[in-house]
């Protein structure tokens, strides 16, 4: 896991609203998640969509309280909810890893 570089947080600003949560998250090994510090777990949830990508789970990181949303969470949550799954499609890829991509 790890923070965004200056150059991820560049992106960030000129493609999405960084009014939100998406500066204060830390990325998840090969962007498969991301986590966020407990703080901002529930705006993240409510206005970033967060709540219909999957249940997080509660980490410490450097001994701080974060919450992680991951693809195989994600994954789980949606199968069971709604059937296919498509990890593009999740809130958790469209505003907060996929403006990375560009």
């Amino acid at each position: 896991m790890r923070e965004l570089t200056d150059e991820e947080k560049a992106t960030l600003e000129a493609s999405v609203d960084t009014r939100g949560e998406q500066k204060h998250m830390l990325v998840v090994e090969d962007k498969m998640g991301i986590a966020l510090p407990d703080a901002r777990k529930d705006r993240a949830m409510y206005y970033g969509g967060l709540e219909y990508d999957a249940k997080p789970r509660h980490i410490l990181v450097d001994d701080e309280d974060y919450w992680i949303w991951n693809y195989e969470e994600s994954e789980k949550y949606h199968e069971e909810r709604w059937g296919e799954f498509e990890w593009e499609e999740t809130n958790i890829f469209q505003s907060y890893l996929g403006p990375l991509e560009d």
